[in-house]
């Protein structure tokens, strides 16, 4: 019986470690599958959204709630134990006051609501990266198969972009077929930046697996990737490749942490090397080839790019321009910066003499300016922290009695954040959730490695009693991500939306905008769309295209402070105040607008017919004064001209001026268009419209399809009292429904009295009165016309 007893306690024995390895396996399995799927967003495409960004970050927040979810069903004792190793860590406490940092600023922030938005990204980002800690702590043996995953969806990710390339290469310009390799990246910058970051976990399972099949995957994968970055012609990436690659041939040379033998460290260097050195020759003949074709091609070899690094200046390009603005606004708020995510808002009044037109920089290419300038010193200095910290964790790792397979995945966990780091000196990765999701990812896998497992929980007590709080702003963080998440995406469809609206159906009768319905499928977060305008103004916009002035006014004025020095609302009222005929609202707004952006040429044009309007000369010559500074080009000169001329002051004066910039620009059609126009105007004004005719027939051998100038020549074929002519071009306006004032239907009217046609005459003179063209209605009783229903115009001529 004893022996029976000792056998029986050895069984449950074995059947409890039996047990123990098959709890360990599935939660290995678990935690690999939940990593599996946070790195599969690079596969979410854009949804019909406007910007990809907006289905990936709802995706990562999801994610984020799954993972939160399985972590709350596992024992409350794991739970003590992953709380006490993430409060104690010092790395990830840096991560957080940064997180905490960044959400104070939003108290200083123009713009609240875009703050909030912009923080709930970062939010999704903190989260995944303590899930992250939380799945790999204890079980850092998985990333093997998970990197080996990674390297297989690299290389699915580049088949289809290398197959557009490929395909493109002999029908498209260089600067379409590079610019157009995206993938689901949003841009190529962004691309080749993410594949950068990949590259060392490529680089591992090259350097640790050998099997045929696993060396065929891996060679493939490195080779595919490297071509990608190579034609991309992204310089931070390639910086970015060649500080890898350098690293990883010293490692292997002069720091053989593995004691591999020299016959090892030569089959590693060469199945590195000898891929890199014939797709580097591959790529640069494509390139060549590229540049050949296109003798305009904007993107050189990958030599040229390089030669660019050595000369700062051509290398950072206008970045220079951004970061001294930046610097600039730090001096200024050195402790509340804008607020988080505000950088795109105090950035237009930096470079109102820097942007045409409604143009902004949304980033000021440098994520450590910009996260100090938006959120203050000390939240630039914790983030800088950050990355400190990491390498000193990777230090610590390396020093450490680890074992090697440990140590291989801290180290090339090192050469992603290294990839992060440089690409975020110069672009934006904290932007884009494909780059943030790796670059937590590899934060994660360095704390994990640096901590031991093995080491004793202490202090759990005392850390525990913090434990149900910070559950608690950890689950309404991740709800309320996933809440803006949704509420910005579904912003993002309606934006698209509009765009294709306005760009396929804007100004054609008979193809109405229901404002009402897109109005409504706004959601009230965001409150500024991707192009910089605020929701409200897009809605106003929508609303005025309709005729509900008051409503649109009402739009405008509840979105002054959403971003107040875009200039969007200053034009969009004033356009409303010109329907109105309100001209001295039209008049302020339109100057407001103008001298908050002086590049603007949408605003200058508003502002010169306002200034006709007004009779205000003065204005206009000082507007264009400082507008041709910046854009001294025919139109400007042709916009000027034309409302100097009917401000109808000192009309000679303007003569003269068309004449001598005419000499200035000998072969312009516009400036050749202005000169014959003021010519035609003075001399009908004068009555000699044999000589206004002769100009208006120059204009018309230059733009034969300009209707304002074919309803000029009816006018003076009227005045000339040639009826015939004169309806012949009323027509041409009248059919083109280029106007809807009335005028040419009037004139049209008029000829067919003068003709004897008064029944004809009516009709015309009905769509007239419809349009409120002056004197319409009166004539139209007086001829006592019937009122009949009318359809489009009727052809009265032959063509």
């Amino acid at each position: 019986m004893k022996a029976k007893g000792k056998n029986t306690s050895k069984a449950i024995k074995e059947h409890r470690v039996s047990d123990t390895g098959a709890s360990q396996i599935k939660n290995d399995s678990i935690a690999l599958v939940l990593l599996s799927i946070y790195l599969l967003v690079d596969f979410i495409p854009y949804l019909g959204a406007i910007d990809v960004r907006g289905p990936q970050w709802l995706y990562l927040s999801l994610v984020n709630l799954i993972v939160a979810f399985y972590f709350l069903t596992k024992s409350k004792t794991n739970l003590k134990k992953h709380f006490n190793i993430i409060s104690g860590d010092t790395l990830t406490i840096s991560y957080i006051l940064l997180f905490v940092l960044c959400g104070f600023s939003i108290f200083f922030a123009i713009n609240k609501i875009e703050a909030i938005v912009a923080y709930s990204r970062f939010a999704i980002s903190i989260i995944a990266f303590l899930n992250f800690v939380i799945l790999m702590y204890g079980r850092i043996h998985i990333l093997k198969r998970l990197f080996q995953i990674v390297t297989v969806l690299v290389l699915i990710q580049s088949i289809p972009v290398i197959y557009t390339f490929i395909e493109n290469i002999d029908t498209s310009s260089s600067s379409t077929l590079i610019l157009g390799l995206t993938g689901n990246t949003g841009n190529k910058n962004v691309l080749a930046a993410s594949l950068a970051f990949k590259l060392p976990i490529i680089l591992y399972c090259l350097h640790n697996f050998h099997s045929p099949l696993r060396n065929l995957i891996n060679l493939t994968s490195l080779s595919l990737t490297t071509f990608l970055i190579f034609i991309l012609n992204a310089r931070a990436a390639y910086l970015g490749l060649l500080i890898q690659s350098i690293i990883y041939v010293s490692l292997l040379l002069y720091f053989n942490l593995e004691l591999l033998s020299r016959r090892q460290k030569t089959s590693r260097l060469i199945k590195f090397l000898l891929p890199l050195i014939i797709v580097f020759f591959t790529a640069q003949s494509t390139l060549r080839y590229i540049e050949f074709r296109d003798p305009n091609a904007v993107y050189g070899t990958i030599t040229k790019r390089l030669g660019t690094l050595s000369d700062p200046t051509e290398a950072a390009g206008g970045r220079f321009f951004f970061w001294s603005n930046a610097i600039d606004y730090i001096k200024k708020h050195p402790f509340t910066g804008s607020g988080y995510g505000n950088w795109k808002i105090v950035s237009v009044e930096y470079e109102k003499n820097y942007n045409n037109n409604f143009d902004f920089s949304k980033q000021v290419h440098n994520d450590f300016l910009q996260n100090t300038a938006e959120s203050g010193i000390i939240a630039g200095l914790c983030f800088i922290a950050v990355f400190v910290l990491a390498f000193i964790y990777v230090r610590k790792t390396l020093k450490s009695d680890s074992d090697n397979d440990l140590k291989n995945i801290s180290l090339f966990a090192a050469l992603a954040v290294c990839s992060y780091f440089v690409d975020a000196i110069f672009n934006f990765p904290a932007e884009r959730p494909i780059m943030q999701i790796y670059f937590v990812f590899a934060l994660a896998i360095i704390v994990s490695a640096a901590k031991n497992p093995t080491s004793t929980v202490q202090n759990v007590q005392n850390q525990v009693k913090l434990l149900i709080p910070t559950l608690t702003v950890f689950l309404i963080l991740i709800l309320g991500s996933i809440f803006i998440s949704h509420s910005t995406y579904k912003s993002m469809k309606t934006q698209l939306k509009v765009q294709l609206l306005i760009r396929n159906n804007y100004n054609l009768e008979n193809v109405r905008i229901s404002s009402q319905d897109i109005n409504s499928d706004f959601p009230s977060i965001p409150n500024l769309a991707e192009n910089n305008m605020p929701i409200d103004v897009i809605k106003a916009w929508l609303a005025f295209n309709e005729g509900k002035n008051e409503e649109a006014l009402a739009l405008t004025n509840r979105s002054i402070n959403v971003n107040p020095y875009a200039g969007y609302n200053e034009f969009v009222k004033a356009s409303i105040y010109f329907s109105m005929n309100t001209i001295d609202s039209a008049y302020h707004y339109s100057r407001k607008g103008f001298y908050n952006r002086p590049r603007n040429s949408e605003l200058f044009n508003m502002l010169a017919k306002a200034c006709v309007q007004k009779k205000d000369s003065e204005t206009l010559k000082e507007a264009f004064k400082i507008f041709r500074k910046y854009a001294n080009y025919p139109r400007s000169w042709k916009i000027y001209i034309r409302s100097l001329f009917a401000i109808n002051k000192d009309q000679e004066e303007v003569i003269r001026l068309s004449d001598s910039i005419s000499k200035v620009f000998p072969e312009n059609a516009e400036i050749q268009h202005t000169r014959y126009f003021v010519k035609a105007n003075l001399s009908a004004l004068k009555k000699d419209f044999k000589t206004a005719l002769e100009n208006l027939e120059g204009i018309m051998k230059l733009y034969p399809n300009d209707i304002e100038n074919v309803e000029n020549i009816g006018l003076t074929y009227y005045y000339m009292a040639n009826y015939l002519m004169a309806m012949k071009y009323f027509e041409k306006v009248v059919l083109s429904r280029a106007y809807n004032n009335g005028k040419s239907e009037f004139f049209l009217a008029k000829c067919l009295l003068n003709m004897g046609s008064s029944d004809s005459a009516c009709t015309y003179l009905q769509m007239a009165a419809q349009r409120n063209y002056p004197g319409a209605s009166q004539q139209f009783n007086d001829l006592n016309c019937k009122t009949t229903g009318i359809g489009p115009a009727v052809k009265l001529f032959k063509p």
